[in-house]
Order: C-alpha cells, then structure tokens, then sequence
C-alpha cells in the first residue's frame, strides 16, 4: 500500500513538472465572440494560431492570465529588468474626491522600473504613476486589466518572434535568421522606459533677502537661488502630446535625455497601444512595439502563421504574404498555388472551392442548389437565389422579378399578391 502511495506521488509530481505544450494553455476555453457556435472550446491550430473550431484568435477565448505563453523567455532574451513587486510594493488606494490614501491596499502583477534608491520614495513614485494611467489600467491581480496586458503582450511581443520552438519548423537558415534579428533589434533598437516624477522645487521669492542679494556677485549663490526659485529651467514636454509634464513620466533612454512621455502617452506610434511593461523598440526617433518595429523594417509577415518571413521565397496573394508552405485553404490546409479560391470573410484566409462550396456557400431558396463562387446569386435578408432562379414563383406567370416589385412568401418570392392567391387556390 505504502509503495502505490509512493507511486501515485511520483506521477503526480511527473506531471507538474512536464512541459505543457502552447495547444493546451486555455484548451476549451469558450470563446467571447462566437459564443456557442464555437462548439467544444479552444483548439489552437498547431501553427496557424487560431482556433479550429471557430477560426477566432485564441485572445478571443474566456481565457486567464495564466492561459497565455509565458513571456519569461523573450524578458530574459532581451534582458527585460524586472522588478521585484510582490514584496515591496502594494498599491495604496485613494479617495477619489479628496485624495486621501485608504487602508485598502491592493497587489498588481507588475511595477515600472523606477530611477529611486530610496525605498519610501520609489514607491510614491510608483504611486504617482499608476495614479496618472489610471485605475482601469492598472494590472491588479486577476482584474480585467491584468487579462489585458497579457492580451496586448502576445500581440505586441509575438513570442514566435523572438523563439524559433514557438515556430513552424524552421529550416536551419531561417532559425539563423531569426536569431540574427533578435540580436539586431535586442542591441540597436530595444529599451524599456524608466518612471520618474517632476519634482516640486519652487520656493517663496521672499528667500531672497537683503543679506542674499548682497552676496550677488556670488555666481554659486546666484546659480542656487535661481534654481530653488525654478527660473531658467527648461520644462518637460511629452513626447506624445508636446503638453507639459507637471507629474509623473516615463523616460526612453534610447532616444536621449529629452524624451519623456506621460504615463498615457507612451504609445506605440503605430498601433497607438500602450506599450506593455514599457517596452519599446526605437525607430527613427519614435517608439514601437516588437510587431510594428518588424513592418516599419519591411520584414513581411505571414498571414496565415503570423511568423516573420525570413526567406527570399514567398507568396504575395491579395496584398498579403505568405510562406510558401502556408499558402494553403484555411478550413482543410490544403495548398492553393495554382488553383483558385476565395477568401473567408470572418478570417480574411484564402478557403479551396470545395471547402466554400461544404462551408461558406449560401442555398438557393428556389432549386435548394449552392450558389458557387462563378455563378451569379442576389439575396433578401437571410435568403439567397441564383439570379437564375429568382422569378414568380407562379408558373403560369414565370416573370423575370430582377428590376421589378416582388412579394415573399415562406421564403418563395413572387411578383404581386395575385399570383401568391393563385398559388395557395392551386394547392
């Protein structure tokens, strides 16, 4: 008894420790969009990051933070700073009419670096910033905010951008390739923003006594009294918005000792998110998340994979790329160089005729047949026709309907009441 009780701990303890593959993080999950028609939950194409089920991004699904591919790898390969927040900081709430700091204090998932030794003062700093983001963004334990940094760092930081296992097979070059970018943008154009907080130095202009402004020809007093009274210092103005910053900031090193931004404006200048834990990369003198920093360098991306293209050989099909062994039908993955398809309205992905004909083709009301693709079809609210079809549905009368008043019934159409009245006298 003793040794099966040995046993049963050693595979439960196998599988805690076992890998889990990224097709099971929020396996089953429902997703938020298609709701019940995504029948049986998530269930992550093996590389095309969407869901087999409903064709939805796998962030559309009720998923939890923990859900998400662990960013650790790209934090780490990128020498992300991060900073310690479950020990040190909690997040102090205020009343939101007087200001008054409450008992309540509340742990977030994450803290911005912050340029304070002094353990009181980095922590009002930390305060102050989060305060001027915003309690709806900032990422309190399994809040809305903290599904939503996950959300945005998978979009921004692709993982598969940064490791070539989260790839479809990379050939030996292009993993090589890979690597290469990752080296580049890691050493030329990575940074993460600092947080700071302006600090209140005026003083009253009466300090300037008579005992003062007799030591004038002082140039080291005079330098100290006009900086105690805030004359001649240059003011910081954000970034993002060219308004003044009176509070809280962040500060891009990469971009020099004049950028700073408010904790709002500290945007993507693509895609104009927030960049998540203040990463950014560099780009003629704006900021980037990883994503938009690969198209402003003309790297294409695959649609169907969402890998970068790191090869000379690709396809370009309705002004979208594609890997060649990926330029396939989006429903049975079947290739589509030389023959012709559709695209999929729901996931802008090419679709084979005979998965469009079995999916996506809409019945004739009339003959009950599809309406392929080449043929001509019209519709009326959520009923379909060949264009063939569409006429009285009296026959004695036959009218061609295209052009003219028309009358529906049970889904038939016909051309006025008269011939409706002769249908249900025949019957």
């Amino acid at each position: 008894m003793e040794n099966i009780s040995k046993l049963e701990e050693r595979l439960e303890q196998s599988r805690k420790q076992r890998k889990i593959l990224k097709h099971e993080l929020g396996a089953g999950k429902s997703c938020l969009s298609c709701k019940e028609k995504c029948v049986g939950g998530l269930n992550l194409h093996f590389w095309r990051k969407i869901c087999i089920n409903c064709k939805c991004p796998k962030s559309n699904h009720d998923l939890l933070p923990e859900d998400y591919d662990d960013e650790s790898h790209i934090f780490e390969v990128l020498g992300v700073k991060i900073p310690d927040h479950k020990n040190l900081y909690k997040y102090i709430h205020k009343n939101p009419t007087t200001h008054v700091p409450l008992d309540e204090k509340k742990e977030v998932e994450w803290i911005p670096i912050v340029s304070e030794k002094d353990h009181a003062k980095r922590n009002e700093k930390i305060n102050k910033y989060f305060e001027e983001l915003g309690e709806k963004q900032i990422p309190f334990k399994n809040s809305d905010a903290s599904k939503n940094r996950k959300i945005q760092s998978t979009m921004q930081l692709p993982p598969h951008d940064f490791n070539p296992e989260k790839c479809d097979n990379l050939s030996e070059i292009e993993a090589s390739k890979l690597k290469h970018y990752v080296d580049n943008i890691k050493n030329n154009y990575f940074g993460q923003g600092q947080v700071d907080v302006v600090e209140n130095t005026s003083v009253n202009p009466f300090l300037l006594t008579k005992t003062n402004l007799n030591v004038v020809n002082n140039n080291e007093v005079v330098g100290e009294m006009l900086q105690k009274l805030n004359i001649g210092k240059k003011e910081l103005l954000c970034k993002g918005c060219d308004q003044h910053i009176t509070g809280a900031f962040v500060k891009a090193e990469r971009l020099g000792k004049d950028a700073q931004w408010h904790p709002k404006c500290f945007k993507c200048k693509s895609c104009s998110q927030l960049l998540v834990d203040l990463i950014y990369f560099h780009y003629n003198n704006d900021i980037y998340c990883a994503r938009d920093l690969a198209a402003m360098m003309d790297i294409p991306r695959c649609a169907a994979c969402d890998e970068l293209i790191l090869v000379s050989e690709f396809t370009l099909a309705d002004n979208k790329n594609y890997h060649l062994k990926h330029f396939c039908c989006g429903n049975c993955d079947k290739t589509l160089a030389g023959f012709k398809y559709i695209n999929d309205e729901k996931t802008n992905n090419p679709v084979c005729l005979s998965c469009y004909d079995l999916i996506y083709a809409n019945k004739c009301s009339i003959c009950m047949e599809i309406i392929a693709p080449n043929e001509e079809g019209l519709s009326f609210k959520e009923i379909h026709y060949h264009l063939k079809c569409f006429n009285c549905s009296n026959k004695e009368c036959n009218k061609k309907l295209i052009g003219s008043r028309f009358c529906i019934k049970t889904d038939i159409p016909f051309c006025s009441a008269n011939c409706v009245n002769s249908v249900n006298m025949t019957n």
